[in-house]
């Protein structure tokens, strides 16, 4: 299995604004083949902090959708 994390860091004031493009990434992102899941999460103690997990059981090298 292969875990990738990061962060990524939004205005706070944006949050809600950047809802349909990480709701876009997340779908995409599940339907690619070998996709455990894959995720946004909210920091609730660091404003507008959100921390991305992705669980695959391979790199999607020849998958045209985001990894």
């Amino acid at each position: 299995m292969i875990v990738i994390e990061g962060p990524v860091r939004v205005p706070p004031k944006n949050l809600e604004a950047a809802r349909p493009a990480t709701e876009q990434m997340i779908g995409a992102s599940r339907a690619g083949a070998g996709c455990i899941d894959y995720a946004y999460s909210v920091d609730v103690l660091c404003p507008g902090l959100m921390r991305i997990t992705h669980r695959a059981l391979r790199l999607y090298e020849a998958d045209p959708e985001p990894i």
